[in-house]
């Protein structure tokens, strides 16, 4: 066991990673967060919403622009032309109906079938429709000679799939496969096989799609794309520029590459380097992104960095290049992701890396008029969001994070951090009847850099966890730095609510110091939930509460237990560096340190059981039948259902916990979840 004391809150090494996670993540040399002391409300660093990576984003927008401004429509009356031939030009080919075409027509394709095989991209001018006779029966092959589709105006295409574009030396930095400067609109639809950019790319957007408008996929997939840059890359699969809906699809298996310059290149005067959005990006501060039963898989990304030797005017002159990678599922503000499912996305870097799944970037402004018609107001409503406006938070909703990494790599001369191996938000956002689950944030740099959150990240705004698991997610550095956080890390100030929910089995490991195995926060709001079986290394397995004064610390009917500390077993399950007083009742806390509670807590076993399906949608510990956590519990926030839909209060009172045990229930393991509830 160690024999020096905690570090209190000016020395926290909390503070050294808060600090370092906001300028590397901000790109900006803004003042980093103060001391970590009794009352401090240190200076925020800007919001990072990818700010070192979206200033470019300008040249996307540019070419967007003056591709539509070139172009205009065939001035004729709307027709649908029937296309009868699997040529790639001629009368009556697709090539020329497109290159003719009005706005309003309908090009009808659904008597082709095979593989239609272009010399060149298909061009058209004009707001057209494109109708296939299904996606696995007519597929138009860009045979890696150029994209495949180029359209100034709007397209709205169906069934039908697209593949094998490719954008590369020099033929443009946007859309392997499709570039449409209006809006977009697919249906039963694949684009694979696409690409943009290589490494003598400075920038490249898109590797299958770049839309300058909204987009709309229904039915459709993404796949096996990519893009490729020494300086930016952004959107493997999609990058839209204003909202994105998707709706039962699959984004998956597509890659962003951020490589070295070649050696000679001069560097840009910003120096900004680095990857976003493995699977898709939408990185306008403006955009809202709906992912709606929707699979967001396999997506990945790295980000390369290191000396850079180039020629400074007839002296070799090197500089250092730090590589950052931000959203390897996705990227995009105001997110919701609901009944969705976002597994096995990874981001890589030498230096900053963050949201392995999901990069939640702040809310847009409010505007007056509603957002995007695509989406039904009804859906909208069904979402919690209104059916007019910008939302005022981000959601992931009936979901499941699971199996996602960020990891950096090299030797850390760069000393960034790997945080939030499933999410990182830096936006209110709630977490909803969701699980997220064995995600991973991996530092393997040889310095004094570390990470924090596996599971989730708050960098800004907020986090409320409701009716949710978060489970088996791993925070790690193999240096001298410090992690923390294994299931949920927050930035000093955040505010943390866990209603009705598990936090399970979470660790947090390093050869430097580890802190809080399932959550380190600073304002904290539980109720009615279950923290138990996660492990840490340095002062608390379970929960870690740092900053005196950093906001709320509240905790009622909440279990804390059976967690596990390596260095410091008398503090397993909660520790407050700072001696905090924890208001709160009817808790069942095991072994606590530096904290003072309002009403001391039972320290009982709970005697829960395995973490399992006993009900509804996500796991929870069941109580056993002698459990000391059975009707000893409260009901602060009036709940009339646990955290599996069931009854809130069975007998005379609450149980303590996420779960309220009804010994007149019978259920089957997981029969319940698949069924979607009670």
């Amino acid at each position: 066991m160690k024999t020096s004391t905690i570090p209190q809150a000016s020395a926290l090494p909390i503070r050294t990673l808060s600090a370092a996670l906001a300028l590397a993540l901000a790109g900006t040399a803004s003042a980093a967060p103060g001391t970590l002391r009794p009352g401090a409300n240190p200076a925020r660093a800007q919001s990072p919403s990818l700010t070192a990576l979206t200033h470019d984003f300008a040249h996307f927008r540019a070419t967007m622009a003056s591709v539509q401004a070139a172009h205009a429509a065939a001035m004729r009356p709307a027709t649908t032309r029937s296309i009868q031939t699997l040529a790639d030009s001629g009368s009556g080919s697709l090539r020329e109906a497109l290159a003719t075409a009005a706005d309003g027509d309908v090009i009808d394709l659904r008597k082709l079938r095979g593989r239609l095989t272009l010399s060149e991209s298909l061009t058209t001018t004009a707001n057209v429709t494109i109708k296939g006779p299904g996606r696995d029966l007519l597929t138009i092959d860009g045979a890696r000679r150029g994209r495949v589709i180029t359209s100034s105006g709007s397209l709205n295409l169906s069934d039908v799939s697209i593949a094998n574009g490719a954008v590369i030396n020099g033929g443009g930095n946007s859309g392997g496969c499709m570039f449409v400067t209006g809006d977009l609109t697919l249906q039963n639809a694949t684009i694979s096989g696409c690409a943009v950019g290589d490494e003598t790319t400075e920038a490249a957007y898109g590797g299958a799609i770049a839309v300058g408008g909204n987009a709309y996929f229904k039915y459709t997939t993404v796949r096996d794309s990519s893009a490729t840059a020494y300086k930016l890359a952004m959107g493997g699969g999609v990058i839209a520029s204003g909202d994105l809906v998707v709706m039962q699809s699959t984004i998956s298996g597509n890659q962003v590459h951020q490589v070295m310059a070649p050696e000679g290149t001069p560097p840009s005067t910003d120096n900004t380097f680095g990857a976003a959005g493995g699977g898709l990006v939408t990185p306008s501060n403006s955009s809202i992104t709906y992912l709606i039963m929707t699979n967001v898989t396999g997506n990945t990304i790295t980000s390369a960095g290191g000396n850079w030797t180039y020629d400074g005017g007839g002296t070799p002159v090197t500089a250092f290049v730090t590589g950052r990678a931000y959203g390897g599922g996705s990227a995009s503000a105001a997110t919701a992701i609901a009944a969705s499912t976002v597994s096995g996305n990874s981001a890589q870097a030498n230096g900053q890396v963050a949201g392995g799944g999901a990069f939640l970037m702040p809310l847009p402004p409010p505007p007056p008029a509603p957002r995007n018609p695509a989406l039904s107001p009804t859906m909208r409503a069904m979402l919690g969001w209104g059916v007019t406006g910008s939302p005022t938070y981000s959601m992931v909703k009936y979901s499941e994070v699971s199996g996602n990494s960020v990891t950096i790599t090299d030797d850390g001369t760069a000393g960034g951090n790997a945080v939030g191996g499933g999410i990182i938000t830096l936006a209110p956002t709630q977490l909803v009847q969701s699980s997220v689950n064995n995600n991973s944030a991996v530092n393997l740099a040889n310095a004094d850099s570390g990470g924090a959150g596996g599971g989730v990240m708050v960098r800004d705004g907020s986090l409320t966890v409701q009716a949710s698991t978060i489970s088996g997610n791993t925070v790690s550095a193999t240096g001298i730095g410090s992690v923390w956080g294994g299931g949920i890390g927050t930035y000093y100030g955040i505010a943390l609510q866990l209603v009705d929910s598990t936090v399970s089995g979470n660790q947090a490991t390093a050869e430097g110091d580890a802190y809080g195995g399932g959550i380190a926060a600073s304002a904290v709001t539980f109720s009615n939930s279950t923290i138990a079986f996660n492990q840490g290394k340095d002062r608390s397995g379970g929960v870690i509460l740092y900053g005196n004064g950093a906001g709320t610390k509240t905790i009622q009917s909440t279990i804390i237990a059976n967690n596990s500390c390596t260095n410091a077993p008398e503090a397993a399950d909660l520790f407050g560096p700072s001696n905090p007083t924890v208001d709160g009742d009817h808790n069942i806390v095991i072994a606590s340190n530096s904290v003072s509670w309002t009403t001391p807590p039972l320290t009982s076993d709970p005697m829960l059981l395995a973490l399992a399906f006993n009900g509804g949608p996500t796991r929870t510990h069941a109580l056993a039948a002698a459990s000391p956590a059975i009707d000893a519990g409260s009901n602060p926030l009036a709940l009339t259902i646990d955290q599996r839909g069931y009854a809130r209060v069975v007998g005379p009172g609450a149980d303590i916990g996420a779960f309220e045990l009804d010994s007149d229930r019978i259920f089957t393991n997981g029969f319940d979840a698949r069924l979607g509830g009670p």
